[in-house]
């Protein structure tokens, strides 16, 4: 049931990342305006509510929790975003290499599933691989930066969000496949032991 639950929310995670990288490729900036706005009101709504619980909380309990500190920082940090969005905008060449990290963060983990495939003899390891080489490369990419027009980039980030998402895609594929051979053959070997037991 658990694994059940990890692909639904895999899978949920891959069509949002699917769908950021459709938005930002028909509407890049204004995706970005509305989108720092809705994380800035969100972050202002749980630091008000942080700030609330503080100071209906007993004296001993509001100390531990430390409410107030974790309100002020995030009704700070979510004002910041919702009023100052163009501030995101510009910073934009900054946020582009923290994007860069996070899929060169992706590839390297999917260097790991390729070589524990390998090492377990497992076929398909190449869509891993092929994943892991995608995701390396789009990250190379925008590190350098080959890109003269911000438009550009935006564009080449939303198709890295939608190529990131089909690899991920086919890889949770694959690997739920694996799964479900390996733990047949689980299941299958204590049967043929038993059997052999009686036999002697």
């Amino acid at each position: 049931m658990s694994r059940l639950n990890f692909a639904i929310g895999k899978l949920i995670l891959l069509l949002f990342e699917a769908a950021v990288g459709v938005v930002l490729l028909i509407n890049p900036i204004g995706f970005a305006t509305v989108f720092v706005t809705v994380v800035g009101v969100l972050l202002a709504a749980v630091g008000l509510m942080f700030i609330l619980q503080y100071f209906r909380s007993e004296p001993t309990e509001a100390q531990k929790g430390q409410g107030l500190l974790k309100g002020c920082c995030a009704l700070l940090v979510g004002l910041f975003c919702a009023l100052n969005t163009q501030w995101f905008i510009d910073a934009f060449p900054l946020l582009t290499v923290i994007h860069g990290f996070v899929i060169l963060f992706t590839g390297i983990i999917r260097l790991q599933w390729t070589a524990d495939m390998l090492r377990l003899k497992l076929k398909r390891w190449y869509i891993a691989a092929g994943g892991a080489v995608i995701s390396i490369v789009l990250a190379v990419i925008i590190f350098v930066n080959p890109f003269g027009v911000s438009q550009a980039i935006w564009t080449f980030i939303g198709i890295t969000f939608l190529v990131d998402a089909l690899a991920d895609l086919a890889v949770l594929i694959f690997s739920g496949r694996r799964e479900k051979k390996s733990t047949k053959q689980e299941i299958d070997i204590p049967e043929e032991n038993t059997d052999s037991k009686e036999t002697e």
